[in-house]
C-alpha cells in the first residue's frame, strides 16, 4: 500500500499480523460471546447511559435560559489540559483525548459536555485544536501529498474526519467529537492492553465520533490512504462516505477488531444540540452544507483509476 510510512508520523507498529485478521462473522461471534458473558456490565452500561441522557436533557432547559440572559457569553476549551488525577500505570493507548471544533470559544452546553468528559477520564490529558491549529498540525506533521489533499477539502466536518485519523496515527490517544461523551469511565472503555477501540453503531457499522488507537496503527494508515484516494478522485458527494465513518467501516469493518457498542460506551448530543454547537459557526451542519458546497475543490479532482 502506497506511502503508509510517510502519510503522517513514524513507522507503523507491528500489532496486527495478517494471520490475526478474520471475517466479520467471527468478530461478531466473539463480540456476542463477550456480551453474553457479562450481562451485569451491559445492564449497568444501559442504565448509566439512560441516567446521563436524562440529566443532559434536563440541563438543556437552563442552558436555553442562560443563553437568553447572556447571549454573548462563551466558555473557552483549553488547548492543553493536564490530567485531573495522573496515572502511573502503563497503557498501550496514550492517555490523551483529542478534540476539535471551529473555535475554542463554545456555548455553555458544549462546555458542560467537555467538563463531563474530564470527570469521566480523570487520568487523561485533553488536547484541543480549532480549525487553524488543525491546519497547522497537518502542514507541519504531514507535509506533501497529505497536507495538499487536506487543503482541498471545503467542508469543516470533512477536514475534521481526516484530522482525527492523522492526529491519532501520529500521537495515538482517544478522539471524540465535541458533542460526544462516554457513558462509563474511560479506563473501562480503553483497557490497558488495548491497541485500538472502534465504536460500533447501529446495524453493526463502525462510526468515527469515537476512536482510540496507538500511534502508527496499520489499520488507521489504510483508512487514511483510502480517504486520501477519495479526495484525489472526488469520490462521491457525501461527507460520510468520502472522508467519514463510511470509509472507516469499509476498511476496518470486515476485519476482526476491538469493538465497543455505542449504547454502553459513547453517545452524542446528550448535553448539546445543533443550535448550541453551531451557534457562532460560519458553516452549517455537514449534511446541509454538502448540498450547496462541493466537498472537494472541483478543479483539483483527478480521474478515478476505476472509472
Amino acid at each position: 500500500m502506497r506511502g503508509l510510512h510517510s502519510i503522517c508520523g513514524g513507522p507503523l507498529q507491528t500489532i496486527m499480523p495478517v494471520e490475526s485478521i478474520r471475517p466479520r462473522a467471527r468478530s461478531e461471534a466473539l463480540l456476542r460471546r463477550k456480551t453474553a458473558s457479562s450481562p451485569r456490565f451491559i445492564v449497568s452500561g444501559y442504565v448509566a447511559a439512560r441516567l446521563i441522557k436524562l440529566v443532559g436533557n434536563f440541563l438543556k432547559g437552563p442552558c436555553y435560559l442562560f443563553y437568553l440572559l447572556c447571549p454573548s457569553r462563551r466558555f473557552v476549551i483549553p488547548a492543553d489540559a493536564r490530567p485531573l488525577v495522573p496515572s502511573r500505570t502503563a497503557q498501550s493507548v496514550p492517555r490523551t483525548v483529542w478534540l476539535t471544533n471551529f473555535s475554542a470559544r463554545v456555548s455553555l452546553p458544549v462546555y458542560l459536555n467537555y467538563l463531563f468528559n474530564r470527570l469521566m477520564a480523570p487520568a487523561y490529558r485533553f488536547r484541543f485544536m480549532d480549525d487553524r491549529d488543525a491546519a497547522c498540525f497537518v502542514a507541519r506533521e504531514c507535509p506533501g501529498r497529505t497536507a495538499d489533499l487536506y487543503g482541498r477539502l471545503q467542508i469543516g466536518a470533512a477536514r475534521a474526519d481526516l484530522w482525527r485519523l492523522l492526529v491519532l496515527q501520529r500521537y495515538g490517544g482517544v478522539y471524540m467529537d465535541i458533542d460526544a461523551h462516554v457513558v462509563r469511565p474511560m479506563q473501562s472503555v480503553v483497557s490497558a492492553d488495548a491497541s485500538e477501540v472502534y465504536l460500533e453503531h447501529k446495524a453493526g457499522a463502525l462510526t468515527n465520533y469515537f476512536l482510540a488507537s496507538i500511534a502508527g496503527n496499520p489499520r488507521l494508515a489504510a483508512v487514511i490512504e483510502a480517504v486520501l484516494k477519495n479526495i484525489e478522485t472526488c469520490a462521491g458527494d457525501d461527507v460520510a462516505g468520502l472522508t467519514g465513518p463510511g470509509v472507516l467501516d469499509a476498511v476496518v469493518g470486515p476485519l476482526t477488531a476491538n469493538r465497543a457498542y455505542y449504547k454502553v460506551t459513547c453517545y452524542q448530543g446528550t448535553f448539546t444540540n445543533e443550535f448550541f454547537q453551531y451557534l457562532d459557526s460560519a458553516e452549517e451542519k455537514w449534511f446541509r452544507q454538502q448540498r450547496r458546497v462541493a466537498i472537494v475543490k472541483p478543479d483539483t479532482c483527478l480521474e478515478s483509476p476505476n472509472a
